[in-house]
Order: C-alpha cells, then structure tokens, then sequence
C-alpha cells in the first residue's frame, strides 16, 4: 500500500507560490479552465483549483491539489498542500498581492528523493517569472462560497457485513427498479451499478460475474451460478463477452487486471445484495490482528479495510469514507458514530511511516 510522506519545506513553499500565481491568472485575464497545465523543459506540472478555506484580515487559508510528471516519463507524482499567505490589498485597484507563504501541511507520495530535489530545484527558478496578485471581489466571493452553511451530513452508520470469505457486495439504490432492455426481451434493474438482468417469463434475475453467471428467483435471496442460460440471456451474454474481449484488448498492453474489478479474481464468490448503504469488510480466513507501536492498538492485517481494536475497551473501530465507527463485535453488533475528535487519544500516536499511517488524515489534531 503506498503512503505519504512529508515532503521538504523549500518544495512545499515553491509549489503554493505557483498555485497562487495560477490563481491570478484566473482573475487577471479570461477565466482559465481548471485543471491547469504548465509545460516546460522540466517536465508537466497539473495545479488543480486552489480551494480557500478562509480569508480573516490579511491572512489567506487555503488547500490545492497538483500532479508532476517529469519529462523522463512515468506515472505522475501527486500532491496535497495545505497554505497561509499574508496578503497586501489594494483598495482602489481591487486586487491582493501575496508578501508571504507558510505551509501549514502539505503530502506527496512516497517517491525517489531524486525526483523530488529536481522538481524543487525547477520550481525555484521558475518562481520569479510569475505574477502573484489576486483579484479582491473573486477571492472575497471565494471565501463566502466556502464559509456557506450545507446540510449536515449523515453520520448514520450503513450496515456493515463481515466475512472470512471470498464475496461480493452488490448494492441497489432503494428498492429496485425494473425496466425494459432496449431491443430484447429481458427487463432490468435500473438503480445499481451492477448489470442485473430479468428474465419476465421465468421472473429469475441474472449477474454476470468473472468467467461465471449467476441466477437468483429473489434478489435478496441466494445466488446460485449457471451454466443454462434462457436463449434471451444467451444474446446478451454473448454482447457482454464481446465488449469485455474489446477491453481486454485494449488493456494488454497495461497492466490491469483482465477480470471484472468489481466482481474480483477469478473464483465463485458469495453475492451479497442490499438495497441500502452497506460496507462489506472481508478478511483472508479468520481475522489477524498486529500491534502498532507506541499504542495499544492492533490492526487487522488481513484485510483491505481499515479496522482497529483498542485494547483497554475492546473496541472494534472502522474507518468508512472518512468517518469512524465502532462495535464490541464485527458480527452481530451495532455500530456508533465517532466524530474524529473523540477517537482514543491513541489514535493520533500511530506512527505516520506504519501501516495504519493514512488513518491519521481523519484523526483530530493530527497533521495530516
């Protein structure tokens, strides 16, 4: 799994100075299309538009986002940056000048340090080139865009379903919707994101996953796979073995994985459907859990999930599109809301460089 590290602070500040330029640009002339691109004998530069987050006094906050590709080739590097500039404003003229750059956070990926010292070096001499004024009204009508009240999101824990084997979360969006397949017989379920067919003589429901089908006369009910596949389905089937030949095809040369990404390796897994949010967390064979230093954590090191045990409580804690929540038991147990800020104070102990490092971006109080 990759993970993040703190990136020199002579880089870090290079990088903010030139999505402030970028964000004059924006103000300046035409309203520039995002993300920006910045050619050069150094390689591509992507600076992705800068978010304010606050603008009291003279003191600007913002968070970007930017990706380098040097010219030598290879995957693009990317990058976070969290920023306070002071700012100088011109009343008459409208604008804002930034005097100063501090960082407050900032992460790149793990990377070859040499890679690193040649963007920093680049960075530095194209710095002076570039103009760093803003306009006042837009960056005004930034802040009030960011500081505009939302709904609350919803905490609600989904349900999360645990298993110690190979299977596959299909999920509807409400109940499900049934419609008609454009020049066939067969109906199908219009609100997933799964391709489920329905046969509206024999009212069974088929999916297609890996080298395998799968048949059902319920939903919610037990999937059996099938090699005897009405005539109608066989039509179909032979459509959805000609596009995913064309994929293949077109991935050869790559390296991604020839199978369905969402219906996993090649092998019969359970299928699990839920017409409401759900999490499945699946382990390879009975949990395994390892400590983390300088805590009295453990993870659960057998499993793409981010799940931890606090030992004093005997806590089960589980982290779910940024947020947390934890249970006595991964099965058969109700899950609760965690807000970031009240997690074990061990949590924000966790070494950065550990397994368990990139938790610590929805960890109170911790630089990430």
């Amino acid at each position: 799994m990759m993970r993040s590290i703190q990136v020199r602070a002579t880089m870090v500040a290079t990088v903010v100075c030139v999505l402030l330029c970028f964000m004059s640009f924006r103000a300046q002339g035409e309203p520039a299309d995002w993300p920006v691109e910045l050619d050069s004998d150094f390689g591509k530069i992507v600076i992705y538009q800068p978010q304010v987050e606050s603008y009291t006094g003279n003191i600007l906050e913002a968070r970007a986002a930017v990706a380098v590709t040097t010219i030598d080739g290879g995957t693009p590097v990317f990058g976070a940056v969290w920023f306070e500039a002071r700012m100088a404003t011109d009343l008459d003229e409208r604008t804002v000048t930034c005097e100063a750059v501090q960082v407050s956070a900032a992460k790149f990926p793990d990377t070859e340090q040499e890679k690193v010292d040649r963007l920093s070096r680049y960075l530095e001499m194209e710095i002076p080139r570039w103009e760093m004024t803003l306009s006042l009204d837009e960056l005004t009508s930034s802040v009030e865009n960011a500081d505009r009240s939302t709904e609350p999101l919803n905490n609600d824990p989904p349900e999360i379903i645990f298993s110690t084997q190979q299977a596959v979360l299909i999920l509807i969006d409400g109940d499900p919707i049934i419609a008609d397949l454009q020049d066939s017989d067969l109906k199908y379920v219009v609100n997933s994101a799964f391709f489920i067919l329905q046969d509206p003589k024999s009212k069974q429901y088929y999916l297609k996953g890996g080298d395998n089908w799968f048949t059902t006369g319920e939903l919610m009910g037990e999937w059996q796979t099938t090699a005897n596949l009405p005539k109608s389905v066989q039509e179909v089937a032979k459509k959805v073995d000609e596009e995913e030949k064309k994929q293949a095809a077109e991935k050869q040369n790559t390296d991604l994985p020839q199978e369905d990404p969402e219906l996993g390796p090649a092998g019969v897994p359970e299928i699990i459907v839920r017409t409401h949010p759900a999490e499945l967390v699946i382990t390879d064979g009975e949990p395994d859990f390892a400590p983390i230093e300088e805590t009295n954590l453990l993870y659960m090191q057998n499993t793409d999930n981010d799940v931890l045990m606090d030992i004093s409580t005997q806590r089960y804690y589980i982290l779910i599109s940024g947020r947390w929540y934890w249970a006595t038991a991964m099965s058969g147990a109700t899950w609760t809301f965690v807000a970031p800020g009240d997690v074990p104070a061990d949590f924000a102990k966790i070494p950065a460089d550990s397994e368990m490092g990139q938790v610590l971006a929805s960890v109170a109080g911790t630089q990430e």
